[in-house]
């Protein structure tokens, strides 16, 4: 609904770690088995088709926090604006998931 609201007509989506669970508890301890070789470059090619970046991580578990480090600085050399729907209290982007539809952009 975000993007909609904002006049967007498509709306791409990755996470900076490519494995997928539903609970968070299921993904890997070991960052290397959550993030693979594959996730960096997909992020980059979205980005590269993206107007606009929105960061929507959510709370990031301190054992990732070096791919979430690379993920961030690499989509800042991107050269399009990163943006986020607010930061929680530890600093990181807040998950649109549990947002009101009227919360507004602001910068990264």
């Amino acid at each position: 609904m975000f993007a909609q609201d904002w006049g967007f007509t498509r709306y791409l989506k990755a996470n900076i770690l490519d494995w997928r669970a539903t609970s968070p508890r299921d993904i890997p301890h070991d960052p290397a088995k959550a993030c693979s070789a594959q996730n960096m470059p997909t992020l980059l090619r979205l980005a590269a088709a993206a107007e606009l970046i929105v960061m929507a991580t959510g709370n990031v578990n301190s054992r990732y926090a070096s791919i979430e480090f690379k993920s961030v600085a690499a989509l800042q050399q991107s050269g399009k604006p990163l943006k986020c729907l607010g930061k929680n209290k530890s600093g990181h982007a807040k998950h649109p998931l549990y947002l009101r539809k009227d919360t507004r952009l602001e910068p990264y």
